[in-house]
């Protein structure tokens, strides 16, 4: 009986032993997550992390998804005293397909939190964007645009492309809008409309006359419209440049438009919204957020009277 008893105590024990150990690991992975985002993930909206620890079997079992293979390299890197099992997808994953990348294909597409239409609108992307594809769920597309916003966007206003053909659509003459608002009609008459642009919009030209020019859409529609206000977008490129004048007049030629939360184009827009289309419209792209924005430039003393404000 008395050995019946000390083998029940051991047992015990060491039950005891193993969950101690098992609560520590967890405990410490979960602390190495936290300090490890804290110290190396800048902003989640601009980089895809989202990591935890679950424990199986005596081992910390590493769980989620990340877009950034550095920082997930570095990741494990903190746990080689620990035995880990690494089951982290990097993005792009498997639903993307053979065709990673993709085009906004209308005149502003509206991006969102999360994928529902009823979620919170977060930004926009003009005409001709080119946006990367990390991943894809039903109808909708987690992409990055090239101010490096992550968010959600149906397949209605994005048309998916391989690598190729994001470059023939580089290296092909495209021309930017520099108005307000055009449509593009399906005959040089300006009859039956195809699509609207607004400010911004990019797309491929492939004939121009002095009363229209022809163009063609990411998706391979094509329609006409009044070659005004249409600029060359490698002389846009070249020629584009940030100065006080400009900036303030191309500001103001926005007054009483409407606000929309999380707009960026010049149909409606939010406060960080206006200030992004006003400088993308001279050739820089800035961050999509105000808290975000503030990395752009360098600090300046504006003095009392603001007089170093150039």
């Amino acid at each position: 009986m008395g050995q019946r008893l000390k083998n029940i105590v051991i047992l015990l024990l060491s039950v005891f032993i193993l969950v101690s150990c098992g609560v520590n690991d967890r405990k410490e992975s979960e602390n190495i997550i936290v300090h490890f985002e804290q110290n190396n993930v800048p902003d989640k909206r601009e980089t895809v992390f989202d990591v935890e620890a679950a424990f199986q079997k005596g081992k910390v079992v590493l769980q989620g998804e990340t877009d950034n293979e550095r920082l997930k390299n570095e990741l494990l890197n903190q746990f080689r005293s620990l035995e880990v099992v690494d089951e982290i997808l990097l993005l792009p994953d498997s639903t993307v397909g053979e065709k990673p990348y993709a085009l906004v294909n209308v005149s502003a597409a509206n991006f969102r939190v999360t994928p529902r239409y009823s979620a919170e609108l977060v930004t926009q992307a003009l005409l001709g964007t080119p946006v990367k594809i990390l991943k894809k769920q039903g109808s909708w597309h987690l992409v990055q645009t090239p101010d490096k916003y992550i968010s959600w966007v149906p397949s209605g206003g994005i048309f998916p492309v391989t690598e190729n053909e994001l470059q023939n659509w580089r290296q092909a003459d495209r021309v930017i809008f520099t108005g307000s608002f055009t449509q593009i009609f399906e005959t040089e008459k300006m009859e039956k409309p195809v699509a609207d642009v607004t400010m911004g919009g990019i797309l491929e030209l492939l004939e121009q006359r002095w009363n229209y020019i022809k163009l063609r859409f990411p998706d391979g529609r094509e329609g006409f419209t009044n070659p005004q206000n249409w600029v060359s977008f490698s002389e846009f490129k070249e020629t584009a440049r940030p100065d006080a004048t400009s900036l303030v007049n191309l500001a103001q030629s926005m007054k009483g438009r409407p606000y929309l939360w999380g707009g960026t184009s010049a149909l409606a827009m939010d406060c960080s919204g206006f200030t992004k289309m006003v400088y993308f419209m001279h050739g820089i792209i800035l961050a999509r957020d105000a808290s975000l924005q503030v990395r752009h430039g360098q600090p300046v003393n504006p003095g009392d009277s603001f007089e170093n404000m150039q």
